[in-house]
């Protein structure tokens, strides 16, 4: 029996070591997926015209111009810089990732509570406790993300957590946020929101995609959302902005594009 259990250990443990190394690429080959697939998507693409219209009629800046160059330069990846994420799991608690977030365990970065409009008034002025019992508490589960992101003089960390659930409703959200972090005083400097890429109940991409850049040494969040509706895809550069009124930073939608008639279809 000695020599049974000896030999049956040997293909597990190959099993285990497989397992382990195919974790350990699993972030790196993620990322690589989403460029070629962001890339191969803006080149059916061209500027959401009739959005920036509306902007222009409202009396909301926005500059058509810059938005048609950067289209321009990520077709061909000029003056573009896809920014890799330091740390990429699944896993919260994974210790890589805990090493950084673990220093703020109060922050819960993947944990939101949401409030209706109509109780947000009198919900904001109970006690956090207290209040948390009157919104929907969501978590993020999947496609856990750690950034290093140059922003000004000054390198930020942002995260980013998908797969969005909520207990209570039993229900997946649509939507993912970039938190941008100071370990250093356990702050939450500002955020972004975008689509999220995954369904947590079914464990299946959305469609969508998203990522961080640098462009002519500016950082920016590029999403991509795919429209059952018109099987189509629309993306949204955002730019990182000082929100006055919060005194935090904020991801501003600066340009809208849109895949041509003849280029849409299924997500990819």
């Amino acid at each position: 029996m000695k020599k049974i259990r000896k030999v049956l250990s040997i293909p597990i443990l190959i099993l285990l070591f497989i397992l382990t190394i195919s974790k350990g690429f699993a972030g790196e080959q993620n990322q690589a997926t989403e460029r070629e697939k962001i890339l191969e998507i803006v080149q059916g693409m061209q500027v959401n015209r009739a959005y920036h219209m509306r902007l222009r009629k409202a009396k909301v800046p926005t500059d058509e111009n810059f938005c048609k160059s950067f289209l321009d330069d990520l077709k061909t990846r000029r003056s573009v810089e896809f920014i890799e994420p330091i740390v990429q799991t699944d896993d919260y608690n994974d210790p890589k990732l805990q090493s950084y977030i673990g220093k703020c365990p109060k922050l819960q970065l993947n944990k939101t509570v949401g409030f209706q409009p109509r109780i947000w008034e009198y919900a904001k002025t109970l006690p956090e406790e207290e209040r948390e019992k009157l919104g929907t508490v969501w978590y993020t589960n999947l496609d856990f993300r750690l950034y290093q992101v140059d922003m000004g003089n000054k390198k930020e960390y942002v995260f980013y957590g998908g797969g969005r659930f909520s207990p209570k409703e039993n229900s997946v959200g649509w939507s993912a946020d970039f938190i941008v972090v100071d370990f250093e005083k356990c702050e939450n400097k500002g955020m972004g929101q975008v689509s999220d890429t995954i369904n947590y109940l079914t464990k299946k991409p959305t469609g969508n995609h998203n990522l961080i850049l640098m462009y002519k040494g500016k950082s920016y969040i590029l999403e991509m959302s795919y429209y059952p509706n018109e099987n189509k895809y629309y993306a949204s550069l955002f730019e990182w902005r000082m929100a006055k009124a919060i005194k935090k930073l904020s991801a501003s939608l600066i340009c809208s594009f849109e895949q041509t008639p003849e280029k849409g279809g299924s997500p990819k």
